[in-house]
Order: structure tokens, then sequence, then C-alpha cells
């Protein structure tokens, strides 16, 4: 498993603490509702989805019931091997029984929706893992949701969101929590911190190959909001405070591993700068002070992130491409 790949896994607990509770409720019960009263099954595409860490977080807190359909789609073809490899582990674990299928897997659990008493009782999750750009896919009208997980902080707007709205059903769900929003920082503060975050945040928007930017929850939130196809329901913070010498041995270790990518991701974003914006010497210095501060167990780690939730027209009117 690559370090990148254990990252994400490692996010898991990470993410779990930081989401946006109101959020995060508001589209299970907009799930549980769009599958209440109909035979069909709910159809969900996830874009980004990595190693399959929302599906199995959907699981675990009982957001899912009655049949399910679900596309992860990611580009990594490494983090879908990993999932494939991962997530029956998972499911498992959370009372599924798991049936590997040439092209996924599918779960099932006799467990109703918590509180959803007239929701179908128990889960059949049919999980299909796709390699690809999933905004370059093909896929009719029909999804109940899209989920995209720290996703639209790295990808253009005007592309994905057209996209988004040509797949989703009428009052479908747009799901995008964990999107940055502006701001990475530590304690210990050093007199580098600002510096290098304004370089950090130029590298995001000006310099590195992918889309997206350092400010894409305010953005997707505004575009949202002015676009009259859409209805924004919930919006949240889902900031992430890393400080594992202050958790249980279970996070301590997963919040080591994200909180040293921090690093690291940092480091490579300021390496591309010239030496007449950063001094090389400022650089090292900083980061040897940071990876001896987490080795000591003295670091702590911000990041702010956003949570959107958002409905589609109730037309499926898609005037845009």
């Amino acid at each position: 498993m690559s370090t990148f790949h254990a990252y994400l896994e490692a996010r898991r607990p990470v993410d779990d603490r930081a989401l946006d509770d109101r959020a995060f409720e508001a589209f299970a019960d907009g799930l549980a509702a769009r599958s209440t009263g109909t035979d069909e099954p709910l159809r969900i595409v996830e874009v980004g989805g990595g190693v399959g860490t929302m599906i199995a977080r959907l699981v675990e807190r009982n957001a899912l019931s009655g049949p399910v359909r679900y596309r992860l789609i990611d580009r990594d073809a490494d983090a879908v091997d990993r999932a494939r490899e991962r997530l029956p582990d998972w499911l498992e674990a959370a009372g599924c029984t798991v049936e590997r299928t040439s092209t996924g897997l599918v779960a099932r659990s006799s467990r109703p929706r918590s509180g959803a008493t007239d929701a179908p009782f128990g889960l059949e999750l049919e999980v299909t893992f796709e390699i690809g750009d999933a905004f370059a896919a093909s896929i009719d009208r029909g999804a109940d949701a899209v989920i995209g997980s720290a996703v639209f902080d790295l990808v253009d707007l005007d592309r994905a969101l057209p996209w988004v709205a040509s797949v989703l059903e009428p009052d479908g769900l747009l799901y995008a929590p964990l999107t940055y929003d502006g701001a990475t920082g530590f304690a210990p503060v050093d007199p580098f911190d600002d510096r290098l975050e304004e370089f950090y945040h130029r590298h995001m928007d000006e310099v590195r190959d992918e889309p997206g930017g350092s400010r894409a929850g305010r953005r997707l939130v505004g575009a949202l909001e002015g676009d009259d196809l859409s209805e924004v329901l919930a919006v949240g913070g889902s900031d992430w405070v890393l400080r594992p010498h202050d958790r249980p041995p279970s996070v301590e270790s997963a919040e080591r591993v994200v909180l040293g990518h921090v690093l690291e991701t940092i480091d490579d974003a300021l390496a591309d700068c010239s030496a007449d914006a950063i001094d090389p010497r400022d650089r090292r210095r900083w980061l040897d002070r940071r990876e001896d501060e987490l080795e000591a167990g003295e670091l702590t780690g911000f990041a702010r992130h956003v949570d959107v939730l958002a409905r589609a027209d109730s037309t499926g009117r898609d005037d845009r491409s």
C-alpha cells in the first residue's frame, strides 16, 4: 500500500469526527425520503471515491436502507483496487454479509435505518467500482444522489457542477463534505507560518496542475446559491484539529499519518516556489521543526473545511450544457 493510500485510510476516523452532523443527518434523511414508498433502488454516484471510506461510513451510521445501487468512480486505479480489498472487511465489521462480484460487491444487512420506521427494512447494497474521470463519464440522468468528499477543491466547478446537474434526478441530492476553504495552521506558532500559508494557497490557485483552489468551499456555496437550478439545504464546518498526542491509541496513529501527510504536501508545494520567493533554508528549518514536534508529541494542526448539501431543481431542467 502506498503512503498516499495509507493517508486516505487514516483520514477515516479524522473525517468521522470532523463531519458536520447537521449536514450529514439532512443528507441521510433525504436519502431515506427518496427510498420510501418505492421498490426502485436508490442510486448513488460517488466521484473521487478513493478507498471507499464514505460507503463504509454511510453503512456504519445506518444512512442507507432498502435496495441501493452505488457507483464509486475514481481516476486512481490503485485507490480503487484498495477499495476492493478493504471495503468488504469494513462492511462485514458493520454487520453486513458481503459477496464479491466481478464489478464490485453486494452487501446485505437486516438492520433497518435508525429511526426510520417507514423506510424499507434492511439493506441490499450493490457497489460497482469504476476507474476514470467521473466528470467525463457517461451517466444517464437517474442518480438520486451524487457524493464528492474532499473533491470539489480539486476540480473545475464550471465543469463539475453542470455534470452533477445532468446526472441527478429531479430533487436529487449533492453532498460535498470536507471541501477545503482557505486556512491551514499549526501550534506552536512559527514566524514562518503566515508566509508559508500564503505560498501554499498560491500554489493551489496558480501553480499546481489540478484545478480547484484554496477557497473552494465558499466558492462552491456561492456557485450553488447563485444557480436557480439548485437549492442549498445545509452548510456546515468540518474543520480538522489534528492533535495525535491527545487522542486515544485507536486514533493517535491515524492522526499522526494525516498530520505527516499535510506537512509533506505543504513542503512539496513550497518546493515549486522559486528561491527568491521562499528561501530554501527557511523551508528546511520549518519542516525540520514541525517533524521534530510531531515526533515529540508537541504539534497540533488545523485545516478549515466546509460541508455542503444541495438539492437539484424539481423539474430536472438542465439548460447549461
